[in-house]
């Protein structure tokens, strides 16, 4: 018997003077209701066979029939970041400038290789800005190409 199929059983009784009763039992397989992998267990105020299931529902759902994700960025310690709800879990997606797990570590902007050698670096909302390239080179601070060089104290082009 497969799920939602039913079967009919008839049962006649009869007694010593050919006396005889029928009654007709249908049985119907009830199809567990639980969803995202809920288990079902009979209903405690409910007798066995009635069809009233309750539901034991996996970590992250909730509801009488397990179908509702448990919202976990309620409970989140995101800081500077957006939260994002998975199942029974969440991510922190950090805003420019902060990592970790919960985005509560400030990001060093300023690497060793964000400017230019020898040009400073500063740190401002969002980027970096590089100051000017060394006497002799042009550029943006990020990236510096000579256009002259120094000869005897004084610089020429090349």
């Amino acid at each position: 018997m497969t799920t939602s199929d039913s079967k009919t059983f008839k049962f006649v009784a009869t007694d010593e003077c050919n006396a005889s009763d029928t009654t007709t039992v249908t049985v119907k397989a009830m199809e567990c209701p639980c969803q995202h992998g809920g288990t079902c267990h009979s209903h405690p105020y409910h007798p066995r066979g009635s069809g009233q299931y309750e539901c034991a529902c996996p970590a992250g759902f909730n509801g009488s029939r397990c179908e509702s994700d448990i919202d976990d960025c309620q409970s989140s310690f995101c800081v500077n970041g957006t939260c994002i709800d998975g199942i029974n879990n969440y991510t922190c997606r950090c805003h420019v400038g902060y990592k970790g797990a919960l985005c509560d570590e400030k990001e060093r902007i300023c690497g060793k290789d964000t400017c230019y050698p020898v040009v400073k670096c500063r740190e401002i909302p969002d980027s970096v800005l590089c100051r000017s390239c060394p006497d002799g080179l042009i550029g943006d601070g990020k990236t510096c190409i000579g256009t002259k060089a120094k000869l005897n104290g004084v610089y020429i082009d090349i």
